[in-house]
């Protein structure tokens, strides 16, 4: 056998293939909307830390929280703020000379 040729040209493009078959049906998206759920209002005296629960309802999860006050300036630092099972829970610390006031809030979606 003897020594191999050139490389020869480039062919022609070929032509497009068929579109295959659709695949299958994806699963259920949420079928409700998320649901925000407040604490009850909780007042924090000076120099005091007190906590705060939002919880979502059975069958809910959360997916986000955190926490809101209504004062400015606050005179509140937040301590911590965090999901534990259903709840989101916060902790505020007043720094202020007088009470203040905070609640936890939770962002509840569907269990599927």
């Amino acid at each position: 056998m003897g020594p191999a040729g050139p490389k020869g040209d480039k062919g022609d493009k070929g032509d497009h293939g068929e579109q295959g078959a659709a695949g299958p049906t994806g699963p259920a998206g949420v079928a409700m909307a998320p649901k925000i759920v407040h604490s009850v209002q909780t007042t924090v005296a000076p120099g005091k830390t007190e906590f705060a629960i939002a919880r979502c309802p059975t069958g809910t999860m959360p997916t986000g929280g955190g926490f809101f006050y209504r004062t400015e300036p606050s005179g509140l630092a937040a301590v911590t703020s965090h999901t534990v099972g259903s709840d989101w829970i916060v902790a505020m610390t007043n720094t202020s000379t007088a009470d203040r006031v905070f609640q936890a809030q939770v962002v509840c979606l569907p269990i599927a």
